[in-house]
């Protein structure tokens, strides 16, 4: 469904900018980097601000 939605080149720069820090930060921990649970902690609040871009799309 979010297909459906049209976003803006600013959102999704902003949603392209959040996938790439969560590729990153998926690379950290595979690579055995510290603080495991405070990267998973970033990751989900990247995915939360993903997920209000699409939610402010949807209602304009």
């Amino acid at each position: 469904m979010q297909n459906d939605i049209k976003l803006t080149k600013e959102e999704k720069s902003q949603i392209a900018a959040l996938e790439s820090l969560i590729a990153d930060l998926d690379t950290h921990i595979a690579r055995g980097g510290p603080a495991a649970e405070g990267v998973e902690l970033s990751k989900a609040v990247a995915r939360g601000h993903i997920s209000a871009i699409h939610s402010a799309a949807r209602w304009r």
